[in-house]
């Protein structure tokens, strides 16, 4: 490549279009309806401020052969999309952090992973992935769930917020005006209660509570009368307290065991060591997750060993046809973009791998005796927030919504 050319490909890299490009509009806690992109972008406080420049020198450092991607990925309305997005930015940050050589390999109409990695004179592979327990339908009633709870919230009360169930969403959203309507029709009623004194403020009026029916949908609206202290200065969204429908959260281990197997079947032995790297979407991550791994439950003990537990074996991935195929995963959980400086994966090695990871301080890594006894911690790992080049209470010391923000 001759110097201009050089200069060219330079300026094309560094010079690219900011990533975030409108200037933050206001403040206020994310709307139900908001895409994660769409909610940085306009959110107006120091807390989210830091968190947006911090996407944005992760995507400007992110090779360009694959930045498109990550963009598209990045403002998409799927939280899933952007969550692997994000994803993949915080793995090349971490692993070049902590001193390794990172190649960002092409896509191909064979897939590849998503990173080469070089450790002296070893190298492997490594595989992002996100596991959510979500599925496309499920999304899709998401979104249709969000707009009709963005739209009661465009109705305010200086005396009440609504204890919102649905209990059944439709296949299309209802009318929203006629919803709204409804909706004023019977805050205007209590009104008149509340004003009355016929009404007990300051909690749940469950005699009070309606259901609310049209085109599939079935609602349940339960009001809750303010104190009279707060009537007239009421600010908050009408929407105050939210059960809407199953919580899609992954509670056991066969998300996680199909997604690796369907990464494995995929790639058919053709990139090893292969290391999959899994942000496991699940506030409720335990003992369960790790039997797709290993094949038993297994639970925390002393010393940070992992014994088995009382609960009944299932297919590991480690031990079946492809097993071997899979030097290791990563799993990763409680993961976003504000907690990157305090929450790390663990990496758990393959007693069954064909070619083994090479030696990785980076995470807390486990190895397991076979037959399957305890696992052995081999190595600490690195704090994330060293690695990453930040304070471990970032984004803070602000809070997220504080008034003096």
């Amino acid at each position: 490549m001759s110097p201009r050319a050089r200069r060219r490909r330079v300026a094309s890299i560094t010079d690219s279009a900011p990533l975030f490009g409108d200037k933050p509009s206001r403040r206020g806690p994310k709307d139900y309806g908001e895409t994660e992109f769409g909610f940085l972008e306009r959110i107006d406080q120091p807390y989210w401020a830091k968190v947006r420049d911090l996407i944005e020198k992760w995507f400007s450092h992110f090779p360009e052969n694959r930045r498109d991607h990550i963009e598209k990925r990045l403002r998409s309305a799927d939280f899933r999309q952007f969550a692997a997005a994000f994803w993949e930015l915080y793995l090349y940050e971490l692993l070049k952090g902590a001193g390794l050589q990172v190649e960002v390999l092409k896509e191909a109409k064979d897939r590849t992973p998503d990173f080469e990695i070089s450790i002296g004179s070893s190298s492997f592979f490594v595989e992002a992935t996100v596991v959510t327990g979500v599925s496309d339908p499920n999304e899709q009633a998401e979104r249709r769930r969000a707009v009709l709870l963005d739209a009661i919230n465009e109705l305010r009360s200086d005396k009440f917020t609504l204890d919102v169930d649905v209990e059944e969403d439709g296949p299309q959203l209802p009318a929203l005006i006629g919803l709204r309507d409804y909706l004023a029709y019977r805050l205007e009623q209590l009104d008149l209660l509340a004003v009355a004194g016929d009404l007990e403020p300051g909690g749940l009026l469950m005699s009070h509570a309606w259901t609310w029916r049209e085109g599939g949908w079935v609602v349940t609206f339960m009001p809750v009368l303010l104190s009279e202290a707060s009537w007239g200065n009421h600010s908050v969204p009408l929407v105050g307290g939210l059960s809407h429908g199953e919580a899609h959260i992954v509670r056991d281990d066969k998300p996680l065991r199909n997604k690796l197997l369907t990464k494995l079947n995929h790639y058919e032995g053709r990139f090893q060591p292969l290391l999959i790297a899994v942000h496991l979407d699940n506030p409720f991550a335990g003992r369960d997750e790790l039997a797709a791994v290993i094949g038993w439950p297994m639970e925390f003990a002393q010393d940070h060993e992992i014994v088995r537990s009382r609960f009944e074996q299932t297919q590991g991935v480690f031990f079946t046809d492809r097993g071997p195929e899979l030097g290791g995963v990563a799993l990763i959980t409680g993961f976003r973009p504000w907690t990157v400086p305090r929450v790390q994966a663990h990496l758990w090695l393959n007693p069954t791998s064909r070619l083994p990871l090479p030696d990785l301080d980076v995470w807390p890594t486990h190895d397991f005796v076979l037959p399957m006894g305890p696992s052995r911690l081999l190595s600490g790992g690195r704090p994330p927030h060293a690695l990453l080049g930040l304070p471990e209470e970032w984004p803070g010391p602000e809070e997220p919504f504080s008034e003096s923000c």
